[in-house]
């Protein structure tokens, strides 16, 4: 019921379901949002519960779609090159 949306997932106990399917709380919690809220409303929720900045939450949107949602490992080599692209400007080779 659950899986075809007949019946909504309460909030309230989305952290004991994680617990006994073994799932990440947080991943859990986003698709039960989803069966209560639209996605605007969604990205309200977010940016007024956490300290993100609008340009963060930008960034988090971004490597979400860039990566399919696959939540890919940070690695030396992605910050490398993260930092290497994210250097001021003036920096970077004309």
């Amino acid at each position: 019921m659950l899986k075809n949306d007949v019946l909504k997932l309460p909030l309230d106990r989305v952290p004991a379901l994680a617990k006994a399917l073994e799932c990440d709380v947080g991943e859990l919690f986003s698709a039960a949002l989803e069966q209560h809220y639209n996605m605007e409303t969604i990205r309200s929720l977010r940016a007024v519960m956490t300290e993100l900045s609008a340009n963060e939450l930008e960034w988090i949107d971004f490597l979400r779609k860039a990566s399919k949602n696959s939540d890919p490992k940070m690695t030396a080599t992605r910050q490398k090159v993260l930092a290497a692209l994210l250097k001021p400007s003036e920096s970077l080779p004309r």
